[in-house]
């Protein structure tokens, strides 16, 4: 009944640190591929439900980390404008990640939220809702700091690998076609087997290294 109690509290804790970046990430892209072609009737909102990918929202709950439906950029379209902007377009998600974790963390510890979080504190009382409010402030600073580090990893279709095919030749752009069809499955497998969470301990490492310099 405990183990119970305590999943359903970390499954709502969670979420709006779930939400937050996933629909923070594509709104940026979105943002920013508007600002730079703004002339188009090409670019619109990324619908909030039509961001949310099933297997990727699956990933976030075990992994603190995960994907979303990518906002569909025009390469193409952007490359020809600007290259710069086409750049800044793809790093935007990413970015507006880190900038949301690091907020929220600095917060976290600024308030002293830590001295309430179970997962930074071995005594944190019995008021509810700051235990509860700390909870969530943590999740999302630590789920957007993953996210921003995941997404910069360079496989098809995450924004790493968006990033290489800016610059990439024909031949690479030809098999990067072909490989994003297997993108998601291998990064599937990596999680399954440890490696991309072996590229999440400077996250985790950085919380707690805050915590020991604020307690």
């Amino acid at each position: 009944m405990n183990s119970l109690l305590e999943m359903i509290r970390k499954f709502v804790s969670l979420t709006p640190a779930v939400i937050i970046a996933i629909y923070a990430h594509e709104f940026a892209h979105y943002y920013f591929a508007k600002k730079i072609d703004s002339k188009s009737v090409y670019w619109f909102k990324p619908k909030f439900l039509k961001v949310f990918d099933p297997i990727g929202i699956i990933m976030y709950y075990l992994y603190f980390y995960g994907w979303s439906r990518p906002y569909p950029i025009n390469f193409w379209r952007l490359k020809a404008k600007s290259k710069k902007g086409l750049v800044l377009t793809i790093l935007s998600g990413p970015l507006t990640n880190l900038f949301i974790g690091i907020i929220s963390i600095t917060l976290f510890y600024f308030f002293r939220l830590n001295n309430y979080c179970i997962y930074t504190s071995e005594n944190i009382g019995n008021r509810v809702f700051l235990i509860f409010f700390s909870e969530i402030i943590y999740w999302i600073s630590v789920v957007n700091l993953n996210t921003a580090i995941f997404n910069m990893l360079p496989f098809p279709p995450l924004d790493g690998g968006n990033l290489i095919k800016v610059f990439a030749s024909e031949k690479y752009l030809q098999w990067s076609a072909k490989f994003q069809v297997y993108g998601i499955l291998l990064l599937i497998v990596l999680s399954l087997i440890g490696i991309i969470q072996l590229l999440m301990i400077p996250v985790n490492e950085f919380v707690f290294w805050l915590s020991s310099v604020f307690n």
